[in-house]
């Protein structure tokens, strides 16, 4: 990590911005987010959701705006109207549009803002536009992962234009460190590279059949860190002092049809179904059986007539956890025929009940009705409702049924837990026993634990301002390997599973303790260094002057026998061609005389 970093985020003041709406009004690790992103240029601020990623990026715009600005925002196309649009409103002497012809008529500073599909298809004017662009921000730039998808590529164009580059997520990272690469290489494509070949060779491994797979090399975990985060920045909601989120497990058992119809499923692929109409439902591509299953787990059948439910075991849970839950509540499922059974059941209760989905074309005015408490119960899709949406109001969260993301479960439970939030939260998950349900939620929590080991590095080591042992090792000027040795000789504690210090002072006291101990032993051993260094030359020395004359001696007496040997061997050359010469003239004669 770059020193200069370190200096700047350990003091307890950060630098003033220029006066504006959004920077007047953002809190002090905010600040310092912004500060980093124009002293980098080139950032990934990975700061969770619901820490504010939306005024950071519009308080950056702002600390930028000149008479020439220019700038792009690309977003999801479920918050671009509820929560880009109708923010950046609030920038003073910048012009906002989504239309492109628009856009590039304006004179003056002037913001761009497209979703991803609305990208995509203009990148080409996008890229031609050149140098002009002042700052390009990509908003969930976790959609970048998969480096051959059409929003990567469409990114990667644009990584050499722009004075500043941003990358904005709360969850970059969803199985392996190497889901980074692609954001990488829009954000700063030179920390990583740009081709994927040099990145595969350096830090990953062939594994599985015919070594199609890729696996992180661990021993280069600390190179990774290194090169990532002097770029990156990682805000938590622990500095928010947020009231506590508990999570609480449901598991269901199924009842007997439910239990025949997974099985016939799971096994066979085929299940039969016992309605008047009668008929099977196939399914023989793995994706497609674990669709399946997961629809007969959430209680329901999907045909090509429509929907028929098998099981209520869910729903009847659903209502118990209403009657005590305090309200109001939120609910997410992740299939249209949940979310619409779900509105019948909870009306017929009396439940003040809302849908959020794809098909909801009002969705503002759905967000501010929750929000003003009007709602007692908000029902949404999982795809539609994970991302955009400010729900804080809520204090209860149930998840009926989910994807296997870990990114799409972290952005739902952050709906409710995030800034504004007043009361504790409880988070009610349903789980069908022996389903795909508990697989699921396994994968799920594997996934948050890989990505929270690789996020939590680059909090601790650019934003909060604390020491490892990176910074002993560059301190001392010896290995990581050798700090942690004499951090365990002198009996330094770990903090919190890890060497790590929080301030300054701290870092100071075991420096010096350790650089004391370190002079004394150098000092000694370079003393015992030098008396070997000078007993060595000092045999070498006399080694060399009681052989010389032997050496040389040795050397003329080689000489001659050579030359012995030499002369020798020419004689008898001589005598061996005479003895063949009289032979062959004894031989004519013979024959003359026949």
């Amino acid at each position: 990590m770059r020193a200069d970093y370190l200096s700047g985020w350990t003091t307890s003041k950060t630098p003033s911005l220029k006066s504006g709406y959004f920077s007047d009004r953002l809190d002090d690790m905010q600040r310092r987010a912004v500060r980093f992103a124009l002293e980098t240029k080139t950032c990934g601020m990975f700061a969770e959701q619901g820490t504010g990623k939306t005024w950071i990026s519009l308080a950056l715009v702002e600390q930028l705006l000149t008479s020439d600005f220019a700038g792009l925002l690309i977003v999801m196309k479920n918050n671009k109207e509820t929560t880009w649009l109708d923010q950046s409103k609030n920038l003073c002497g910048c012009e906002v549009t989504s239309d492109w012809e628009r856009f590039k008529k304006i004179k003056g500073p002037r913001l761009f803002v497209a979703h991803y599909e609305q990208a995509i298809p203009i990148i080409s004017r996008m890229v031609r536009f050149g140098n002009r662009w002042s700052c390009i921000i990509i908003d969930e730039c976790q959609r970048l992962m998969k480096r051959s998808s059409k929003s990567s590529r469409a990114a990667c164009r644009l990584r050499k234009l722009g004075v500043y580059r941003v990358g904005l997520s709360g969850t970059p990272l969803e199985q392996q460190p190497q889901d980074v690469w692609a954001q990488m290489r829009f954000i700063n494509y030179e920390v990583f590279g740009d081709e994927w070949k040099h990145f595969d060779r350096r830090f990953l491994k062939r594994t599985g059949y015919g070594g199609y797979k890729r696996e992180f090399k661990q021993e280069k975990w600390n190179k990774f860190i290194k090169l990532l985060a002097p770029w990156c920045i990682r805000l938590t909601k622990d500095y928010l002092g947020l009231e506590p989120l508990t999570h609480e497990i449901h598991k269901l058992d199924m009842n007997e049809d439910q239990a025949r119809c997974y099985q016939q499923m799971k096994h066979e692929r085929t299940v039969s179904l016992r309605t008047a109409e009668g008929g099977y439902i196939h399914a023989p591509l793995t994706i497609s059986r674990d669709i399946r299953l997961s629809q007969i787990a959430g209680g329901f059948l999907q045909t090509e007539r429509g929907y028929y439910w098998i099981s209520n075991t869910k729903l009847y849970r659903v209502r118990q956890i209403l009657k005590r839950a305090p309200h109001p509540v939120v609910v997410f499922c992740r299939y249209i025929p949940e979310l619409l059974e779900l509105e019948r059941m909870l009306g017929l209760e009396g439940y003040k009940v809302k849908t959020y989905s794809g098909k909801t074309k009002n969705k503002a005015a759905v967000q501010r009705e929750f929000q003003a408490g009007k709602v007692d119960v908000l029902i949404c899709q999982e795809r539609a409702g994970g991302v955009g949406l400010d729900l804080f109001k809520a204090k209860t969260l149930l998840i009926y049924s989910c994807s296997w993301s870990s990114i799409a479960f972290d952005q739902l439970i952050s709906r409710v837990h995030r800034r504004g939030q007043e009361h504790p939260v409880t988070a009610h998950h349903l789980l069908v026993k022996k389903s795909i349900d508990i697989r699921k939620h396994k994968r799920i929590a594997s996934k948050l634990q890989t990505a929270k080991k690789t996020l939590n590095h680059l909090e601790r080591d650019t934003i909060m301002g604390e020491f490892a042992i990176a910074e002993l090792a560059d301190a001392l000027g010896i290995t990581a390997k050798d700090v942690r040795q004499k951090l365990r000789d002198n009996s330094i504690p770990k903090v919190e599973g890890r060497y790590l210090w929080k301030n300054e002072k701290d870092f100071k006291a075991v420096l010096k303790q350790l650089g004391s101990k370190a002079d004394g032993k150098t000092e000694k051993a370079g003393k015992v260094a030098k008396a070997d260094k000078k007993a060595d030359k000092s045999g070498k020395k006399d080694k060399n002057a009681g052989s010389a004359p032997e050496n040389k001696s040795a050397k003329k007496v080689g000489k001659s026998d050579k030359k012995a040997d030499a002369k020798a061997e020419k004689s008898v050359k001589k005598v061996g061609k005479a003895d063949k010469a009289e032979k062959n003239g004894k031989k004519k004669k013979k024959k003359k005389d026949r």
